[in-house]
């Protein structure tokens, strides 16, 4: 075997600026992705229009507990709607359009935000 044909490992690892390989992406859902602030960006399987423009991907950032409460007197698809109207920033008329299966991912989306309830480790005698 040549000496050409052997390449050093570091220039099959992308670095970012600071020298460090890239971190993963973490998935939310099936197909969204969270970002480095804690939003999560959703592609959506189905576009929609929205103030003229395209939308082929919704970006919602965390929820707020008062958001929480208001969302919690609301039912099932109504609380999922106002949700991603408050965490997007979406006009309700936007957030009609969208598909049911993009909708449910974005409800994922949302329960992701939730805590995930109580820890318990062993128990203690």
């Amino acid at each position: 075997m040549s000496d050409a044909a052997i390449q050093p490992l570091t220039s099959a690892i992308a670095l970012d600026t600071a020298g460090a390989p890239p971190k993963p992406a973490i998935v939310v859902g099936e197909r969204s992705i969270k970002n480095e602030n804690g939003s999560v960006t959703t592609p959506l399987l189905y576009p929609v229009r929205s103030e003229g423009a395209q939308l082929s991907s919704i970006t919602m950032r965390r929820a707020t507990v008062k958001e929480l409460r208001v969302a919690e007197g609301l039912s099932g698809v109504g609380s999922v709607s106002m949700m991603v109207q408050q965490l997007a920033a979406l006009a309700p008329s936007t957030v009609d359009q969208i598909d049911a299966e993009d909708f449910g991912e974005l409800g994922e989306v949302i329960s992701s935000f939730l805590p995930k309830g109580r820890r318990t480790g062993a128990a203690s005698a």
